[in-house]
């Protein structure tokens, strides 16, 4: 009687329940793996950078020996 339809009212929401934890669970994990590729993403462009800064700082210390040279072999 009316204690069976109180049950089947609560275990219907109870279902209703378990089901948004789930889409909500699983929300969660999409945006966590979103959130983890992104973040891979970021650090291979600054490995990425740093090589770039490395060869730049290479260059730039190759172009200011040159130009002492050039300079030593001026005032001579």
């Amino acid at each position: 009687g009316e204690v069976g339809k109180g049950f089947a009212v609560v275990a219907q929401e109870v279902r209703t329940l378990a089901e948004q934890s789930k889409k909500s669970t699983k929300n969660v994990r999409l945006t966590l793996n979103t959130i983890e590729s992104k973040t891979k993403d970021a650090v291979n462009l600054v490995k990425h950078a740093n090589n770039i800064f490395e060869d730049q700082e290479e260059a730039v210390k190759k172009t200011y020996y040159a130009f002492n040279h050039i300079i030593e072999r001026l005032s001579r």
